[in-house]
């Protein structure tokens, strides 16, 4: 449940926006073509949309304000085969119907999201409101190859505007039923010669729509902030650094403000309890609730040597959050538990890929992650009474090495292959009502991975595409196991697909793009 997905809802919005140095041409150009010609990014390097032999939908910021898409769950909206669900505390997306149900800590979606190329490897941390964004780009099937983290649903790319020399600015203020307040805004400009900021703020809130049966009033309150100062640091057109620091809180109890499936609780005994039937209600005795917070920094460079651009990326990322759930979804306090976790993890890569219109194009690089999730006491209660308290942890180390090639056989004709070798370890520790953990297991995984396309153009405004590819998973453990029996890791999981496809422009005013695809999808995790 979403406070935007009640139909009830009525809300008023004013925005104020101030710009220096505009120019019109872009919008008159656009205007003349009819078609927005959006430029992305989902083979590491920058191409027209329609131009990339991948099925990938781009969104601009400004689409996504006019569909009334404020935050990452709200996608399902406007993007075609994205559904972002939700357990728990844990916001999990998927692609084409693959995704996890997994609510691990030390777990990961096998959907990847990113901000501005950077992994987000916290399920718990992938809610959050979307404040000043350039476009989202979503890739859809296994990504084997050029992304930091194998995926086998796809992943989903934020990319966010870099800072301006021209004093520009944006504040949006919203005001709706239910409580809803918020107010959103960034300011850009350049501070001296080749060196420019842009600050991005948000805050939001609501008293929730959730009907509460038993104290009366609403339940599922929802607030969040975002932070976001990006700095760029381009002294020539050989050198540009971009230095981004985040902060994140989202709090949202909406979807564990819940009710039994069908009115089918253990709480269903004599004497029978308000049992909440209808939808947007509750009767439940937890003060069930879900809250994160995120801080995150990243560095990326990029130096232009002769014919190749050499890239680096490198961030921290730092998560906290708790869940509480009323396991009975019943006023009756027979079961209800307490999560408090805590996660950090780094990561680093680096890329070399040609530049110019030679006929032949490449990207090698490679790449590191690193950290671990914990369960900081797992607190599990039975008829109002502590039964159990969990401390887990699972550690991971992965490192990669990649590459692609692009061969242009003429004016028309491509072949791209590319491939990508991952080797990881996972390490699982746990204690039952001790802070003393003890490791239980140790697993090791590796993967060659990799993809294989063509692609056809029969002109500027239409061609077809034909790729195999596979997408690898490593195998995890179950978060919540306190025994050694219990700490059994899963198998890797894979998936490869086979995928035809087309793009073109027809008309001036109509875009027709269109794909099918056939998925091989083994030990689904």
């Amino acid at each position: 449940m979403s406070i935007n997905s009640t139909a009830r809802k009525i809300a008023l919005a004013a925005a104020l926006i101030v710009s220096h140095g505009a120019s019109a041409q872009d919008a008159d150009a656009q205007a003349e073509t009819g078609l927005e010609d959006i430029v992305v990014t989902a083979q590491r390097r920058e191409e027209r949309l329609q131009d990339v032999p991948i099925s990938v939908t781009a969104v601009t910021g400004d689409s996504l304000a006019r569909s009334g898409v404020t935050d990452t769950r709200q996608l399902t909206q406007s993007i075609p085969s994205v559904v972002f669900s939700r357990v728990n505390g844990s916001f999990q997306p998927y692609i084409r119907g693959v995704g996890t149900r997994n609510a691990n800590i030390g777990d990961e979606s096998n959907v990847s999201l990113y901000i501005d190329g950077v992994y987000q490897p916290v399920m718990s941390s992938l809610g959050f409101d979307l404040v000043n964004v350039d476009r989202i780009e979503v890739l859809r099937g296994p990504q084997g190859t050029l992304f930091g983290r194998n995926s086998t649903g796809g992943l989903i790319n934020i990319i966010t505007p870099d800072p301006t020399e021209t004093l520009s600015g944006r504040i949006v203020a919203r005001a709706g039923s239910y409580g809803e307040k918020s107010l959103q805004g960034y300011i850009s400009t350049g501070i001296v010669p080749g060196i420019s900021i842009d600050l991005t703020g948000s805050a939001a809130g609501d008293t929730g729509f959730v009907k509460d049966l038993v104290n009366g009033g609403y339940r599922g309150d929802r607030s969040s902030e975002v932070a976001r100062l990006k700095v760029l640091i381009e002294p020539s057109n050989m050198f540009r650094a971009v230095l981004t620091g985040n902060y994140v809180r989202f709090e949202d109890g909406s979807s564990l403000s819940e009710q039994p499936f069908l009115g089918n609780s253990t709480g269903v005994r004599p004497p029978v309890p308000i049992i909440a039937r209808e939808p947007w209600q509750t009767a439940i005795d937890a003060a069930s609730n879900a809250k994160s917070k995120t801080y995150s920094a990243s560095l990326q460079t990029r130096w232009r040597l002769g014919g190749i651009d050499l890239e680096t990326t490198s961030a921290y990322i730092d998560s906290t959050s708790l869940t509480v759930t009323d396991n009975d979804a019943t006023p009756k306090p027979i079961g209800s538990v307490r999560a408090p976790q805590s996660s950090y993890y780094v990561e680093n890569e680096i890329r070399a890929l040609s530049t110019g219109g030679d006929s032949f194009s490449w990207i090698v690089g490679a790449f590191q992650f690193a950290g671990r999730g914990s369960f900081d006491g797992l607190e599990s209660y039975a008829n109002g009474s502590l039964v159990s308290r969990t401390f887990t942890r699972q550690e991971v180390v992965s490192y990669a090495g990649f590459g692609e090639g692009t061969l242009r056989l003429g004016e028309n004709l491509s072949l791209i292959a590319g491939a990508r070798y991952s080797w990881e370890k996972r390490n699982y520790e746990a204690g039952n009502g001790t802070l003393t953990l003890v490791p239980f297991r140790e697993s090791s995984n590796d993967k060659v991975t990799y993809r294989v396309s063509t692609q056809y153009k029969f002109g500027p405004s239409a061609n077809v595409y034909a790729s195999y590819s596979r997408g690898f998973k490593s195998g995890v453990y179950n978060g919540f196991a306190s025994t050694a029996a219990a700490a059994v890791p899963t198998r890797p999981e894979t998936l490869d697909s086979l995928e035809i496809g087309f793009k073109s422009d027809p008309f001036n005013w109509l875009r027709v793009n269109g794909s099918l695809f056939h998925y091989d999808y083994t030990d689904i995790q």
